[in-house]
């Protein structure tokens, strides 16, 4: 079973029958079982969301991503990867600097001062 990478953007299956972007942000070793952890996307409330702390704004085509959307990371969750379209792998991934905005958005949410490895 593939193993999917930190950054790394795939659409998902979550709680529809329409595919969600999702950005998988648990370590490696950690997406070799069943699940992975991943920041779902949105395109609701995007002017609101476009300055929250805990969100990261992307622009439609950035990351191959179809409309603008924005990373929802204090909907970050287990998602099962049988959930996730594994056989098409990830559509994209994120650059460092991005990842680095990803993780701090990820870090207001748990109250903590984060920076990647």
């Amino acid at each position: 079973m593939t193993a999917p990478e930190p950054g790394e953007l795939y659409w998902a299956y979550l709680d529809s029958s329409l595919p969600r972007p999702v950005i998988v942000v648990s370590r490696r070793e950690l997406n070799l079982g069943n699940y992975v952890v991943a920041v779902p996307l949105t395109s609701t409330q995007l002017e609101r969301r476009r300055n929250l702390p805990n969100a990261v704004a992307f622009a439609a085509g950035e990351f191959g991503l179809p409309k603008d959307c924005a990373a929802q990371c204090e909907a970050i969750a287990m998602v099962e990867k049988r959930a996730l379209d594994l056989n098409t792998g990830p559509f994209a991934r994120l650059t460092d600097d991005v990842w680095r905005v990803l993780v701090r958005a990820i870090g207001n949410v748990i109250c903590a001062e984060c920076e990647p490895l």
